[in-house]
């Protein structure tokens, strides 16, 4: 457990080194018989390898995490397993394939009713769909995210949200609402500190009122 732990806090950082770490988690996972840890460890190694743009190889690992989720009845573990596959066909603009990999983790979470990672799943999925000029999907799936982060209190994920509502609103034309939820998600980002989501808001304005 440890050392899968200090693999997914190195993924941001040095993800050859976590990579490295996964490989120790599975390894030793696999000679005391700890099929559980063997699991997050293809998976934490997918996750470095993502990070390492070895997509292919990616895949390899979080195949086998999925393997052993099934077999252990693992949903939670099967559903972020999914939601990380997504994310490296998303990597790759394979975005039919993300989508897919996305509402299968969605689906397992509102199933176990896991609602922080739901959330994560309507963002990701909302992004495919804005990436796609789907925006009426795009906003269902904001929409839902933006409330499961309010009721949360996930506050840095709700302004992220309100930003990209008002980034489709003003995709549509629709310059009154798009200027609403940014200045929501700029009074959020105003309260929580932080300076480079403010920055991305003003700039979102600034291009409203241009519009």
């Amino acid at each position: 457990n440890l050392f899968n732990s200090i693999s997914y806090e190195l993924r941001r950082v040095n993800a050859k080194e976590g990579l490295q770490y996964a490989e120790k988690a599975i390894k030793l996972s696999r000679e005391i018989g700890y099929k559980k840890g063997e699991a997050e460890g293809n998976r934490f190694g997918g996750i470095n390898l993502y990070r390492l743009s070895q997509f292919d190889s990616a895949l390899v690992y979080h195949a086998r995490a999925e393997n052993i989720f099934v077999e252990l009845k693992d949903e939670h573990g099967l559903a972020a397993n999914n939601n990380n596959i997504g994310n490296i066909y998303l990597a790759r603009t394979a975005l039919p394939e993300a989508l897919k990999y996305y509402q299968k983790a969605l689906a397992i979470n509102e199933r176990i009713d896991n609602q922080a990672d739901l959330a994560n799943n309507l963002t990701n999925i909302g992004n495919i769909h804005s990436n796609s000029s789907q925006f009426s999907e795009a906003l269902k799936s904001y929409n839902r995210a933006r409330l499961i982060y309010n009721r949360t209190s996930n506050r840095y994920s709700e302004a992220l949200t309100l930003g990209n509502i008002g980034s489709i609103y003003m995709s549509l034309g629709d310059y009154l609402n798009a200027m609403e939820n940014n200045q929501l998600s700029l009074k959020m980002y105003d309260s929580l500190g932080d300076q480079s989501g403010k920055a991305d808001n003003l700039v979102r304005m600034a291009n409203i009122l241009q519009a």
